[in-house]
């Protein structure tokens, strides 16, 4: 049985202007981002509540850290189920 989205991913081509929106415009903090090895943020997770998150990935940034955040997430008792889009791993 399905209990809550744990996360779901969103790939952008203008990075800035989504965190922007969502830490900004939205005031959904950010709870902690995915760097590349010099540091630069690639991944963002901002905070929902609960233990859910929105994730939003610069698409070119992902790709070159090899990162394909492309699915859903959600709670089912105490594990999460990833919902996969199939066995083709690159972006859409």
């Amino acid at each position: 049985m399905i209990r809550q989205m744990a996360h779901i991913c969103f790939y952008t081509k203008n990075i800035d202007a989504m965190v922007d929106f969502y830490s900004k415009k939205l005031s959904m903090p950010i709870k902690f981002t995915l760097d590349l090895e010099d540091g630069t943020p690639f991944g963002y997770y901002f905070d929902c509540g609960n233990s859910t998150f929105i994730e939003i990935f610069s698409q070119e940034l992902a790709l070159d850290a090899g990162a394909y955040p492309d699915h859903p997430s959600v709670r089912a008792g105490m594990d999460h189920a990833i919902v996969d889009r199939g066995a083709d791993r690159s972006p859409a």
